[in-house]
């Protein structure tokens, strides 16, 4: 099954530089704002790589190039001797500051493969836009600056037994940062250790969590434009483990816009054809995105908030794609992607043009507050149980039905083709 090796990964020199000045969000959560303060922090930021700028004469991907390669002449950016993983422990409080959590992530090079050999799987599907300018970036660098967000089952605890053995040894990295985050990288280089982990993912199919349109942008390079024999036939991945208790998951919420025959009467008659409408508050829209009502999700306009729940799934079912696993139906993003979607003129080739999301409630309710779209859509969080029964039924999820936290940075370990 999956193929993945250890490697020499390119990452600051930190007696040069800190490491928390550098590094970044990935890149396809960052708004222009925060683009901007991130290249303020240092000239080394790797955002400047990553979401770069036309540079006089030369296009972005080719500044990008030039930035990178005068990053290592310079040994701002060096390579480790000795192949290895990279085992990546993050403590964080979660979105609402509640609880704190501590993740375990593994990072390896995984051997690309075609989604249809089951070996890798996605949970949601991709668009043209962003995998076009990922292939730019790679052309021109050679390089992944952002990791790929793996999951797989490790029943044998196998990475967990290693990060016992590594606590009391000193970091690559530790970063704490002033909200109490404090990350840190250890680089696994024991033999036996290392045979295990390839051992234990040899029979392991992966699930993709964040990183898509980074995956298949790299399966596309290595299949077409890779050099035979290079490191191009792999791509750089954080692993985590299905159970780990820091792998949490939060719903991204759907605000509709440009609609001008948007009519909250007519919707709502359409809507009960399928759904129950009860009268609601913020409150109850609070608790569907916490998760505490499942089996519901929330409708909010300029008329208010609204409870939808589910009639009758047997005859909603006939309106919907059929031969889908089970739990697919049961999801509140795919019952409005083909039960109400349609109806408000929404479909696959203009959706981009009148549906936007967001992950914070707060900003979805202010959109619609503030008369920026017609109405917004909240939505439960989905679990990990699900999504994995859906994917390992060769089955996809709505674009953007899950949002994992924490994301995993920019920065900190890089591949380079070799």
């Amino acid at each position: 099954m999956a193929e993945v090796i250890p490697f020499k990964a390119w990452r600051y020199n930190t007696k040069q530089v800190e490491i928390e000045k550098v590094v970044a969000p990935p890149y396809d959560v960052i708004s222009v704002e925060e683009q901007e303060a991130l290249y303020q922090r240092h000239d080394c930021n790797i955002i400047r790589v990553e979401l770069s700028k036309e540079n006089g004469t030369v296009n972005k991907y080719e500044a990008a190039a030039h930035q990178w390669s005068r990053w290592i002449q310079e040994r701002m950016i060096q390579q480790d001797q000795t192949a290895g993983y990279y085992l990546y422990e993050t403590v964080f409080r979660d979105l609402d500051g509640e609880k704190e959590h501590r993740r375990l992530v593994l990072f390896g090079l995984i051997k690309l493969e075609p989604f249809e050999t089951k070996v890798v799987l996605p949970h949601e599907k991709t668009h043209a836009g962003p995998k076009a300018d990922r292939l730019e970036l790679l052309r021109a660098t050679h390089t992944n600056f952002s990791p790929i967000f793996g999951l797989y089952d490790d029943e044998t605890q196998t990475v967990q037994k290693i990060y016992q053995t590594l606590q009391s040894k000193t970091p690559l990295y530790r970063m704490a940062l002033p909200d109490g985050e404090i990350h840190q990288i250890w680089h696994v280089t024991n033999e036996a250790d290392l045979q295990s982990v390839a051992d234990m993912f040899d029979s392991k199919t992966i699930l993709i969590a964040d990183g898509h349109h980074r995956y298949e942008t790299a399966l596309y390079y290595s299949r077409h434009e890779g050099k035979t024999g290079s490191t191009a036939a792999y791509a750089l991945v954080g692993f985590a483990e299905y159970h780990d208790p820091g792998l949490l998951i939060y719903p991204i919420h759907r605000l509709i816009k440009h609609l001008s025959h948007y009519d909250h009467a007519s919707l709502q008659k359409y809507i009960e054809t399928f759904f129950t409408v009860e009268k609601a508050d913020e409150k109850t829209l609070q608790n569907i995105s916490k998760g505490c009502l499942q089996g519901s999700f929330g409708w909010f306009d300029k008329t208010g908030a609204y409870l939808l729940k589910m009639k009758n799934l047997a005859a909603a079912k006939a309106h919907m794609p059929a031969g889908k696993p089970a739990v697919w139906y049961d999801l509140s993003v795919s019952q409005l992607s083909f039960l109400i979607w349609p109806h408000a003129g929404i479909h696959e080739k203009n959706i981009e043009k009148h549906v936007e999301y967001k992950r914070s409630l707060q900003d979805t309710l202010a959109a619609v507050k503030e008369g920026a779209v017609n109405a917004s859509f909240v939505m439960p969080p989905i679990s990990i149980t699900d999504m994995k029964a859906i994917c390992m039924a060769g089955e996809l999820m709505p674009q953007k039905s899950t949002y994992f936290y924490p994301k995993l940075g920019s920065g900190f370990l890089m591949h380079q083709h070799e």
